[in-house]
């Protein structure tokens, strides 16, 4: 991967596809210039409730914007390359599909939480049927 942005940059660019300016980003928060400032050159990190705001009105996922600020590491680096590749295809799949990809993530997580008994394949059989 390439250099990584700042957030002043990541913040500009995301201000420019949704055709905002800081001035309306501070107004829709309802916080002074200085405080949206301070977040833009980085002095101060915006609170959790400023940041899921900052996401819904810029129309990106938080983790987006908790990565700009460095708070965590980008997805590319802290998954494998075939994990990334299947949340990219899950953004195509149908209700259905996802509803059923995330009952088997989790019995895979936590197979008692599943409410299975401990015979093999029970659950897989059950998801077999509903096909």
């Amino acid at each position: 991967m390439g250099k990584s942005k700042t957030f002043e940059e990541w913040f500009l660019e995301a201000l420019k596809r949704v055709e905002m300016n800081q001035s309306s980003i501070q107004a829709r928060l309802d916080l002074s210039s200085a405080t949206v400032s301070d977040w833009r050159h980085g002095n101060v990190v915006p609170r959790y409730y400023h940041i899921t705001e900052l996401a819904r009105i810029l129309h990106v996922n938080p983790r987006e914007i908790y990565e700009a600020l460095g708070l965590i590491p980008p997805l590319e680096e802290t998954l494998p390359r075939e994990t990334l590749e299947s949340i990219e295809l899950m953004r195509y799949a149908s209700p259905e599909e996802r509803q059923r990809a995330v009952r088997v993530l989790r019995e895979l997580l936590d197979p008692d939480s599943s409410g299975t008994t401990s015979k093999e394949g029970t659950a897989g059989n059950e998801e077999e049927a509903d096909e």
